[in-house]
This record gives structure tokens, C-alpha cells and sequence, in this order.
């Protein structure tokens, strides 16, 4: 919870995924981060959900780069 930080799970998935995906013809990859269901409050990492939900997006889109896409 109020973490965009990805799990040595999550970046093994990522990683399965980007290699399917290398090898199919597409046109644009839409990657989305979804949010907690508690809100933010003040004086963290994130200044509200929306910042969280982009950072977790943003970091998912890195590990798909790393994997070529």
C-alpha cells in the first residue's frame, strides 16, 4: 500500500509479458497504474493517488523497455 516499488515477481511477470509481447506487430502499448483504496495523504513519496497510480504505471513501462518493447 502508497508503494510504486515493483516485486522480483512482478518484474519476472513484466519481463514474460514484454517477450510475448516482442514478438507480436502492434501499433501502441497502453500501460495503466491503478491506485490504493486508501487515500494519500500529505508529505509522502506521492501527493495523491493519481501521482501513485502514474508512478506505478511509469515503473511498469520501464521494465517493459528493459525488455526491448
Amino acid at each position: 500500500s502508497g508503494s510504486a516499488n515493483l516485486s522480483q515477481e512482478a518484474c519476472s511477470i513484466i519481463s514474460d509479458i514484454g517477450t510475448m509481447l516482442g514478438n507480436l506487430s502492434y501499433s501502441f502499448i497502453l500501460v495503466e497504474g491503478h491506485t490504493d483504496s486508501d487515500p494519500i495523504i500529505g508529505g509522502g513519496l506521492f501527493k495523491d493517488n493519481m501521482d501513485l497510480s502514474s508512478a506505478r504505471a511509469g515503473n511498469v513501462w520501464r521494465e517493459l523497455v528493459k525488455c526491448g518493447i
